[in-house]
């Protein structure tokens, strides 16, 4: 009696074993495409930003996201000159576009009071009014993290959204 249900036993063990490592292979398999895909050099007829679209919008469908956001400095000279790479599975296409400091968008990074800080600046129109809005997407997704999301206008004439997530 004892050995019948042993090998009753074994059956499901060894089933569940079988499964676990074929997922295991199959996870392994999709990680070597991803690698594979972003280790592939670009034709170098074609600009540098198309090896890093097809980079993030390979990263982007392997981990299924709806976007994926690469800010990178324009330039070495410390000036305040971005570009803004994006993968949406929306749209058809990948944005790529260059954010000017000095007027159009800043983006600052920072650690203030033990909580990472999250800046966007840009430069506000004239004949507008107070700040009535806040971006209820942002605000949710900080809330999520324990933070919070401001919106105000500075001495500077900028709008300021601010994300504050505690470390």
């Amino acid at each position: 009696m004892n050995h019948f249900l042993l090998r009753a036993v074994d059956l499901p063990i060894l089933g569940y074993m079988i499964a676990y490592w074929g997922g295991c292979e199959i996870k392994l398999r999709g990680r070597l495409r991803l690698l594979r895909k972003v280790s592939l050099l670009s034709n170098p007829r074609f600009r540098v930003d198309r090896t890093i679209e097809s980079i993030i919008e390979s990263l982007r469908s392997f981990y299924r996201a709806d976007t994926c956001l690469l800010i990178l400095p324009y330039g070495n000279n410390g000036s305040q000159l971005y570009h803004l790479y994006r993968a949406d599975n929306k749209s058809p296409g990948i944005e790529n576009s260059r954010c000017d400091g000095s007027g159009y968008a800043k983006v600052e990074i920072s650690r203030k009071n033990g909580a990472l800080v999250l800046q966007l600046k840009n430069l506000r129109l004239s004949g507008l009014g107070d700040v009535s809005f806040t971006p209820k997407s942002i605000t949710e997704r900080a809330a999520a993290l324990g933070g919070k999301t401001v919106v105000y206008t500075n001495d500077e004439n900028e709008t300021i959204v601010s994300v504050q997530i505690p470390l």
